[in-house]
């Protein structure tokens, strides 16, 4: 099919939302009359300058250009896609990422494009969510070379990485402006120092099966005159099988820790045994699931205003203990 029949065949399907165009020599102009897409998928683009005419598909979220092999160059309105929330750019030669994108940027398997992971972020100024997202494969040191590139502008308030194979993160997460943090299967044998972040309002962790023990490196370099996580409100744990105790921090600031914590989550920590932290005075919701062995002590009086307590294991059901029960409230 020559650029002419791809031209006519595009101009007949005009309420098109999804369109894979692969292993093409040059993408026709006529691509933007599609003006409902929303995903496209052009892996293995022979051309080196993507189209300009990319730009006028303003409903497009999912763009792939993975294997596009000769790609050294994004069109300058790019910035124009506001709601582009993934860019697939694995094996270009891609210097840049995009200029500017409105809201939000998905990088997927940044593993593989480290030149370009060396964009200027810091210069986007209207993004607001960074999400970073590896593959299953570990790369270790290559990985934190990746990451320790990435410098996102002050206004990138909310940041998720998944599959992360570094043995240790970077100061992308001393970024003292974040207020929502997702973590999700990465390797790290311990956490970040995210108790130092003085803006961080959500915590999600996730899956982090190499973590056996959580303590001072996760409260941070706090000294006496500051206080750890002064604004979380949100704390999650999942999936984390290795996980054995929670060690409090011993500065002397510890008793201000998490001092306007209200929610705290923790799941499928069948390992972990020691009480959680106390002076947890802001506490309004707790939910303890598949945690068998755990033993909670709760502040007195306390707060919890919903509690949910289970462990669902079908052949050895278990009670999660309480060691200290004060006050009303809903336990489930």
């Amino acid at each position: 099919m020559n650029d002419e029949e791809v031209g006519d065949s595009m101009r007949r399907f005009q309420r098109l939302h999804v369109l894979s165009f692969l292993h093409v020599g040059k993408l026709p102009n006529s691509i933007g009359s599609l003006k409902q897409l929303w995903y496209m998928n052009l892996s293995e683009l022979s051309e080196h300058r993507l189209s300009e005419t990319v730009c006028t598909l303003h409903n497009l979220r999912i763009l792939i250009l993975r294997g596009c092999k000769n790609l050294v160059e994004l069109p300058t309105n790019l910035m124009n896609l506001t709601n582009l929330y993934h860019l697939d750019i694995k094996g270009t030669r891609l210097q840049q990422v995009t200029p500017e994108m409105e809201g939000k940027l998905c990088i997927w398997m940044p593993q593989n494009v480290v030149d370009a992971i060396g964009a200027n972020l810091e210069g986007m100024k209207a993004l607001r969510k960074l999400d970073l997202r590896w593959s299953n494969d570990s790369y270790g040191s290559l990985d934190e070379h990746v990451l320790h590139q990435l410098k996102p502008n002050v206004n990138v308030h909310c940041l998720v990485i998944v599959g992360y194979g570094g043995s240790r993160f970077c100061a992308l997460l001393i970024d003292p402006f974040l207020v929502d943090l997702g973590l999700s299967e990465c390797h790290c044998s311990f956490l970040p120092p995210l108790g130092q972040l003085a803006y961080l309002k959500t915590i999600l962790i996730k899956a982090f099966d190499k973590v056996e023990s959580v303590g001072c490196e996760f409260y941070g370099n706090c000294i006496s005159t500051s206080i750890a996580f002064k604004s979380l409100e949100s704390l999650t744990f999942e999936r984390m099988p290795q996980w054995c105790e929670w060690i409090p921090n011993v500065a002397e600031s510890e008793e201000k820790a998490f001092s306007r914590l209200q929610v705290l989550c923790i799941s499928e920590g069948p390992k972990l045994k020691k009480s959680l932290p106390g002076h947890l005075h802001s506490l309004k919701e707790l939910a303890v699931t598949k945690c068998s062995q755990i033993v909670l002590s709760l502040p007195r009086p306390t707060t919890i205003n919903k509690m949910s307590l289970k462990d669902s294991s079908n052949d050895h059901p278990h009670m999660v203990k309480l060691e200290t029960l004060t006050s009303g409230g809903t336990v489930s």
